[in-house]
């Protein structure tokens, strides 16, 4: 009897034993630092601590972990700058993903994390939780139409649309899709403004609104403002990310038009609009050819009847400006539009050596003699170039950039040593391409401490053993 006794103690323990070995955990422990996004794109890290933070994991759910499967560490809120997570040893196939998240902070991404091998603590390299030193929202397509005929000038008393777009000063560069503990967090607070001014430049109307941009995401803008009085106006429309905490330094960008407001049913006269102005590329780098668009049309409204539409030719000067220096200036001689109606599209190119904002103003003149006025479009877009502080750009980690490419702790080349890496150095995506962030070096476990573990634990399983072989026999 006592035989049997001792042989099930054995086999519990022997289970115990290998239940033990087989959900062996490794924890690693990740520092949490504040860092920013400097005006050529590069992560400038520094040693201050954030002292309060968010962090979640999820399953990969391919390979490169482009998408993310379901949670193995649910939301947690850490009081301090670091937190330890706890890794299973048998990794699931594609790996795990970690989010670590702020109010405030553009987050930062560890994909691709795999565990493996031996199991004392390890700490990671360390994570960054980053602001944008500077950030501007490029807007651009600007319409400024007649609501009612939009082929024909503004007329006083009928309402104009002034369209535009605007699109996120962060962009998202990080490797998983949409995570839903970052989605309200990933926004960028945008204010848009439209100014109205008369030929003395007197401000004769403005209005504001105000959005939560997603990042990479474009905005349309909407205003409408009837004109009470004929005249030459500029109407711009601005915008700023002053409001936003993730970007420290706001650059105003805008996008205007220079329209005449004619009174109703005027007739004998040639006109041009110039609209949609627009670039291929919202943030261009140094010497990147950039490629400028617009919709045009010119038409002669007959002397009798304003609704007698002739179609002229139209003739585009294209001025580029650098700190109000003339660096580019090109004029096109382009063909009558085929109807009266129908807006014609055109485009040209353009590339730039220096980083910093430009202003590019293009006029459309009807080419033709007809009628007893000549009233011309002109509308100008500022933009930046990358590389300068006033560029705009990319974010660390998702909602930005990625916090690197899939990290590894295993040991697999049997010498006893666990080690833990990240494949490819995290690579940081900005303005001006991929630039590497070094990592701390390799942390290692020597041998004789692994042995000097399994040796304590079998002297341990061997004392229980001795304990219950003895009160066994005091029993006797």
């Amino acid at each position: 009897m006592r035989k049997q006794i001792l042989k099930g103690v054995l086999g519990i323990l022997m289970i115990f034993t290998l239940v033990g070995f087989a959900s062996a955990t490794t924890d690693v422990t990740w520092t949490v630092f504040n860092a920013t996004i400097n005006s050529t794109g590069d992560v400038v890290t520094t040693t201050d601590p954030v002292t309060s933070f968010n962090v979640v994991g999820y399953f990969c759910a391919d390979v490169a972990c482009t998408t993310i499967g379901s949670q193995f560490l649910a939301p947690t809120a850490v009081s301090g700058n670091s937190v330890m997570v706890t890794f299973p040893t048998n990794p699931p196939q594609f790996g795990y993903n970690l989010y670590f998240y702020e109010n405030d902070y553009i987050a930062w991404e560890i994909p691709g994390i795999f565990i493996s091998g031996t199991n004392p603590p390890v700490t990671a390299s360390p994570v960054y939780l980053s602001k944008k030193e500077s950030g501007y929202a490029p807007i651009l397509n600007l319409s400024v139409l007649n609501q009612v005929e939009p082929n024909k000038l503004i007329e006083i008393n009928v309402t104009a649309g002034i369209d535009a777009q605007t699109v996120a000063a962060i962009q998202n560069a990080g490797l998983s899709g949409a995570v839903p503990e970052l989605t309200s967090l990933e926004n960028v607070n945008t204010t848009v403004t439209l100014e109205i001014r008369d030929s003395s430049n007197a401000m004769v109307y403005n209005e504001t609104q105000e959005f939560l941009i997603p990042f990479s995401a474009t905005q349309d803008i909407s205003f409408t403002y009837n004109f009470t009085q004929e005249g030459a106006y500029t109407i711009d429309v601005l915008t700023s990310v002053a409001n936003e905490p993730k970007i420290l330094s706001s650059v105003q960008q805008s996008t205007s038009a220079a329209t005449n407001v004619v009174q109703q049913n005027l007739t004998n006269y040639t006109y041009s609009i110039v609209n949609n102005l627009a670039m291929n590329n919202t943030f261009p780098a140094i010497n990147e050819t950039v490629l400028f668009s617009f919709n045009y049309l010119s038409n002669y409204v007959n002397e009798t009847n304003s609704s007698d539409l002739t179609p002229v030719s139209t003739i585009i000067s294209a001025t580029i400006y650098r700190n109000g220096t003339i660096i580019n200036t090109s004029t096109y001689n382009l063909a009558a539009n085929p109807d009266p109606v129908n807006f014609v599209p055109f485009n040209f190119t353009n590339s730039f050596t220096q980083a910093g904002s430009y202003l590019l103003v293009v006029t459309g003149t009807p080419n033709s003699t007809l009628g007893n006025q000549t009233l011309n479009s002109t509308q100008n877009l500022v933009f930046s170039i990358g590389g300068a502080a006033d560029s705009g750009g990319t974010s660390t980690s998702t909602g930005g950039t990625s916090g690197g490419g899939g990290s590894t702790i295993s040991d697999d080349d049997d010498t006893g040593e666990l080690k833990l890496f990240i494949d490819n150095k995290n690579k940081v995506s900005s303005d001006n391409g991929t630039l590497d962030l070094t990592l701390e070096e390799e942390k290692k476990v020597p041998a004789y401490k692994v042995w000097v573990w399994t040796l304590a634990w079998l002297i341990f399983i061997l004392l229980i053993v001795i304990l219950i072989v003895a009160a066994l026999k005091a029993r006797e």
